[in-house]
């Protein structure tokens, strides 16, 4: 991905951040998609969690913590791994209420 000058530009220009996200919606959806083991669309919730770790790897990124594409991955990976846990969490205190209510 070409884009580190990019994301650097739109850490700090909203109106240029708003086209660079729309700009990389299919890697946004490949990501998603790796780290979820399956295809991810846009009616996912995965697709919101991995849209919301791009916005996140924007504002934090480092060029000098190497290539932009790598980066916004592993994120995105990140924060689908949070959900993920989340999601585990939440059902098993669901049954456990169950189970013992």
């Amino acid at each position: 991905m070409q884009s580190s000058s990019q994301a650097v530009r739109a850490k700090e220009d909203e109106p240029f951040l708003e086209r660079f996200i729309e700009a990389h919606e299919g890697f946004i959806l490949r990501a998603a998609s790796k780290h979820a083991g399956h295809t991810v669309t846009r009616s996912d919730d995965e697709y919101s969690v991995a849209l919301m770790a791009f916005y996140e790897a924007v504002k934090g990124y480092d060029p000098a913590g190497g290539p932009f594409g790598a980066y916004a991955s592993l994120v995105i990976g990140r924060r689908l791994a949070d959900y993920y846990r989340a999601q585990r969490a939440s059902v098993l205190s669901s049954v456990q209420r169950l189970c013992w209510d």
